[in-house]
């Protein structure tokens, strides 16, 4: 694994950031078949989406519901979700949308990543970004090649850049949950029948008594 560490000036735009748009020239390149659940302006994948209308994205459905909707297998992904709870009721406030209790607590990022991480194809990335480098983690299949650290100066975070590749599929449900996630939860996310069309898709629910802690 790989760890580089650059300067930057912060920008609410994540990749205009110099170093993060040069590593994404170096993993993505022309985008081709990489997709975006929360894309922004600038995003450099051929299948984005972004809750805000105004974004410049394909698609403005909330990530769950877009990454469920999708069908085929793909090169890669970028996962720059806001890196906050606080982050998150902004945005959503700005949108006028009503922010529920899972949209502010680690189940909003877990449960995108798992819908998620069996449409990357074998040898595909994924590259998260955030102010930690959990990434997608083992259980759903990934591992770390490199980690970009991105300080800014004054009392900003890092912005902290982790690509993996995916090696495996994910583990079974039941093993990837973590302790935390409730039945209810689980019932209303994370139902996706595997021999389903993509639209009707749902996953089996998992009882609560047989979810294992989540680890990276």
């Amino acid at each position: 694994m790989m760890i580089n560490r650059c300067w930057a000036m912060p920008n609410k735009w994540t990749f205009k950031i110099k170093p993060i748009a040069e590593l994404l020239e170096k993993y993505v390149s022309s985008g081709n078949n990489w997709i975006d659940p929360f894309a922004g302006m600038n995003s450099p994948a051929e299948i984005t989406n972004d809750l805000n209308p105004k974004a410049k994205a394909k698609f403005n459905m909330r990530a769950i519901d877009f990454v469920k909707q999708l069908n085929g297998e793909y090169d890669g992904i970028l996962f720059d979700p806001p890196y906050s709870g606080r982050q998150v009721k902004e945005c959503y406030n700005d949108l006028h949308i009503d922010v529920q209790r899972d949209d502010t607590n680690a189940f909003f990022y877990w449960s995108v990543k798992r819908a998620v991480a069996d449409k990357i194809k074998i040898g595909g990335l994924a590259i998260s970004f955030g102010w930690n480098s959990n990434g997608f983690g083992k259980k759903l299949g990934f591992e770390i090649i490199e980690v970009l650290l991105v300080p800014h100066g004054s009392n900003h975070n890092d912005t902290i850049i982790t690509v993996e590749k995916k090696v495996s599929t994910a583990s079974p449900i039941t093993s990837a949950t973590p302790t935390f996630v409730s039945q209810k939860a689980i019932n209303r996310n994370l139902q996706v029948t595997p021999t389903a069309s993509p639209k009707e898709a749902t996953l089996p629910s998992v009882n609560s008594d047989i979810i294992k802690n989540f680890e990276g």
